[in-house]
């Protein structure tokens, strides 16, 4: 994806009630304080490296088997997602994040701190994509039942 689409995948999963521009203020908010705390002026490749942080390699599937509808027989399996698929899932964990975080105020300050914790490999994503991998590697011998 380009750094356009990227924004815009922001900017969409932001926005509220079909209000763009508000989106941007808030996505844009969040840059100016990324400028002002870190060394670097360079806030493209802070929000980069906080994407690649939290973009995960895999993903695990549920599936619900009925076995002569007595017994019902459920199986997780993993399986790895496209480049594309990997980046708005990062995406949207880490505006999902933000978004339930109650800390502060402000939306922006939440999405900052979201943006900064990831770029540093800290915080809930991190954890939680790292978990995830975790457990599709113990899943890994369901990996060949991918039909859809």
């Amino acid at each position: 994806m380009k750094t356009k689409e990227i924004k815009q995948n922001i900017y969409n999963l932001i926005m509220k009630n079909g209000k763009k521009q508000t989106s941007e203020k808030l996505f844009l908010k969040s840059l100016k304080l990324i400028q002002k705390i870190s060394k670097t002026k360079n806030t493209t490749h802070i929000i980069k490296t906080s994407i690649v942080n939290s973009a995960p390699l895999t993903k695990i599937k549920l599936v619900k088997r009925n076995k002569k509808r007595r017994n019902k027989h459920n199986i997780t399996f993993p399986y790895l997602l496209t480049f594309n698929q990997k980046i708005s899932t990062s995406i949207k964990n880490i505006i999902s994040d933000s978004q339930n975080k109650k800390n502060s105020k402000y939306f922006f300050e939440n999405l900052f701190d979201e943006i900064q914790n990831t770029s540093n490999k800290q915080g809930k994503i991190v954890e939680k994509v790292s978990s995830q991998h975790n457990e599709a590697f113990l899943k890994k011998k369901f990996s060949n039942y991918r039909w859809f």
